[in-house]
């Protein structure tokens, strides 16, 4: 197994438990309006998401071993090829940002709306994962954050 594939398991794994931590962070809040929502309640989108996380990172890791199973013959190429310093600093920065982007996440809805939460939210992983057009992911994740907003809170009475 060559180091890139490993390191595409660690971060599938990763991804999982981060998931599965966000879903237990979210789990044991409170809402404050449960009595007026019965059957939704404010941490419905953030469960979504991570539910979505860990459901994505099953599957990059069941992809990543489905790829290491069948690729029995190597070449000499492939055998040499490791991941460089910068590569595996570039993978580090982004699972780092991804995390403190998710924790911010899920502490930061109860205390700013929920379009400005998501915005942030969206903006922050589209630069992280190397989108660096302001001009494009800015209107983007804006315009996303007010179009869940009015989905989400409007449409469905959502309390977020």
């Amino acid at each position: 197994m060559t180091r890139r594939k490993m390191g595409e398991l660690i971060l599938a794994g990763i991804l999982v438990a981060l998931g599965i931590f966000v879903i237990s962070v979210v789990r044991t809040y409170q809402d404050p309006m449960a009595a007026q929502y019965p059957t939704l309640r404010s941490t419905f989108i953030p469960t979504l998401w991570a539910s979505i996380l860990v459901i994505l990172g099953v599957l990059y890791l069941g992809s990543t071993l489905f790829q290491i199973l069948s690729d029995k013959k190597k070449t000499t190429e492939e055998k040499g090829k490791q991941l460089s310093a910068a590569e595996w600093k570039i993978i580090l920065r982004r699972i780092v940002v991804t995390l403190i982007a998710l924790l911010i996440y899920t502490r930061a809805l109860g205390l700013l709306p929920f379009w400005l939460v998501i915005s942030i939210f969206l903006f922050s992983m589209f630069y992280n994962f190397g989108q660096t057009k302001l001009k494009f992911i800015l209107p983007l994740s804006l315009g996303m954050g007010i179009a869940m907003h009015y989905l989400f809170v409007t449409l469905m009475y959502i309390p977020l």
